[in-house]
């Protein structure tokens, strides 16, 4: 794809490539379906690609979300609320961290399947068929719109738990 492109890019912009353009045959184009509100949920009883696709592909617009409640660890006090997330990767299953691969593996388990894990500065999340997806960069609460001038409107996975608080603990609606 880029690499192609960018042999190429002369072509394109002189017009020479116009001689060996071929038309798209139309019996092979798929159609894509509007992205509606619900679909911008992550449900994370899916696989951790299926949601790391989805981040991807609407990262940009108009942008994907976990539901979740923040609870005060002290007080148990829990509210509602959305994490909106701008990068993602879904981990191998060498890459998850020993302490909740051994909590995955009991079925039983649903306070190491439906928490959200930080450890070692690493924003973890359970998903479905036993897999696992980093968050890398969220939105950043606290700006709601990116305005000109500004450079930047994430967070990354540390200081997003630090605006938290220590305290405070994730856990996913499902």
């Amino acid at each position: 794809g880029s690499e192609m492109l960018l042999r190429r890019i002369d072509d394109v912009l002189s017009m020479r490539a116009r001689g060996s353009a071929v038309a798209q045959d139309d019996s092979q184009a798929t159609y894509a379906s509007k992205v509606h509100s619900e679909d911008r949920a992550l449900d994370v009883r899916l696989p951790a690609t299926t949601l790391h696709n989805r981040v991807r592909a609407l990262a940009a617009w108009p942008g994907t979300h976990l539901w979740v409640r923040i609870v005060d660890t002290v007080t148990g006090a829990a509210t509602p609320g959305k994490v909106q997330l701008l990068a993602t990767r879904p981990l191998l299953v060498d890459e998850v961290p020993e302490v909740i691969a051994a909590g995955l593996a009991d079925a039983s388990n649903t306070e190491v399947r439906r928490r959200i894990h930080f450890i070692g500065g690493r924003l973890l999340v359970p998903c479905g068929s036993d897999t696992m997806l980093e968050v890398l960069e969220v939105k950043n609460p606290g700006k709601p719109k990116l305005r000109r001038g500004e450079e930047k409107r994430s967070l990354s996975a540390i200081d997003f738990m630090r605006s938290l608080g220590k305290r405070k603990r994730l856990i996913v609606y499902h």
